[in-house]
């Protein structure tokens, strides 16, 4: 196997376990999910870009009669791609004591303001940094407001 592919075969493995991780095992870490909204996608210009890049080395693999298993790889990596940036949604998971935006769990306790914008983004003030949470649909953001206020 040529250092292309095996280096392909591990980008894809990584991305396989992000995804597993980010659908399956984020919902079972700190205790049961009480509530999960669903965000905004993010990047999909970015994922098209690659998804376009991909493919020109795809053909270009084929003009110079390239190895097959390298041409099988990059349309499971495009495959992968567009399930991560067009099927799949970003997800905030509310726990007992922590919730989870990104895959970065946060205490409800290093939790020092929380403001809505005028267009709709929630904004959580931690210690030293800011989140901007956009959600799907603008509903989300009252069932985010009551369960934060009904669990301090």
């Amino acid at each position: 196997m040529h250092m292309n592919n095996i280096v392909l075969t591990f980008l894809i493995l990584l991305m396989l376990t992000y995804a597993i991780y980010e659908e399956l095992i984020v919902n079972l870490l700190n205790g049961k999910t009480k509530l999960k909204i669903k965000l905004n996608r993010k990047n999909r210009i970015d994922a098209v870009i690659f998804i376009i890049l991909i493919a020109i080395v795809i053909y270009h693999n084929i003009i110079q009669h390239g190895s097959q298993i390298t041409n099988y790889l990059l349309m499971i990596s495009i495959i992968i791609a567009v399930y991560l940036t067009f099927i799949r949604y970003p997800k905030l998971y509310f726990k007992d004591k922590v919730f989870y935006y990104n895959n970065v769990y946060i205490l409800y306790e290093n939790i020092k303001t929380i403001n809505l914008s005028k267009n709709g983004i929630l904004i959580v003030g931690l210690e030293k940094r800011k989140i901007y949470i956009a959600v799907k649909q603008f509903d989300d953001l009252d069932e985010i407001y009551n369960f934060m206020i009904n669990n301090k």
